[in-house]
């Protein structure tokens, strides 16, 4: 997947795929990192069950979600499984 990034399409993803750039980061990430590596995102707080629902499906293991400093979903973190 090439994805080009401007400032515009960085913030705004289109309706109809608004995880793309976590499943490019997810895709770039099961061919570079190590076994035990960990991935962290920062996230929309209405996305956390979907993102974690991806990274589990791609291998991740420990997935959870962190809440900010306001008690918000803005944290997902999991560990590429060994």
């Amino acid at each position: 997947m090439s994805l080009i990034l401007k400032p515009h399409n960085a913030l705004f993803v289109p309706d109809e795929d608004p995880l793309i750039f976590y499943n490019a980061i997810i895709d770039l990430s099961l061919k570079n990192l190590l076994n035990g590596g960990r991935i962290y995102f920062e996230i929309n707080e209405r996305k956390g069950g979907e993102i974690c629902a991806l990274l589990e499906s791609a291998g991740y293991s420990e997935v959870r979600i962190i809440k900010d400093i306001n008690s918000k979903e803005r944290f997902v973190i999991g560990r590429l499984h060994d």
